[in-house]
């Protein structure tokens, strides 16, 4: 089991919106995802640390099929480029969580 410091640790929801959960999804369905997700955000929030919702709002996916396809784009550069993102978010996000935190004095 992992040990976090309750002082230092923020809870990061992501994509837990209509769209995404709308789609079948497992190991755990999307109703039981929620339902974790909004026990963890209540939880958080009454032990008074930092809660963080991240909402995706992409085009749909054949809009960037269509512009892959227009742009001559193959799909090994766009997939490098979200992971590139992904690991963005990752390196980035806990910094900028806490500079957050502390400027609304979380």
């Amino acid at each position: 089991m992992i040990e976090l410091d309750p002082k230092s640790t923020a809870l990061v929801l992501i994509d837990l919106q209509k769209g995404i959960l709308a789609n079948a999804l497992a190991p755990v369905a999307s109703q039981e995802l929620l339902a974790r997700g909004q026990a963890l955000a209540e939880r958080f929030r009454a032990a008074k640390r930092t809660t963080v919702t991240l909402r995706a709002t992409p085009a749909p996916i054949k809009w960037g099929l269509l512009l892959m396809a227009s742009l001559a784009f193959i799909v090994p550069f766009v997939m490098a480029m979200q992971m590139a993102r992904f690991m963005l978010v990752l390196i980035v996000g806990p910094t900028l969580a806490r500079a957050v935190a502390r400027w609304t004095g979380s």
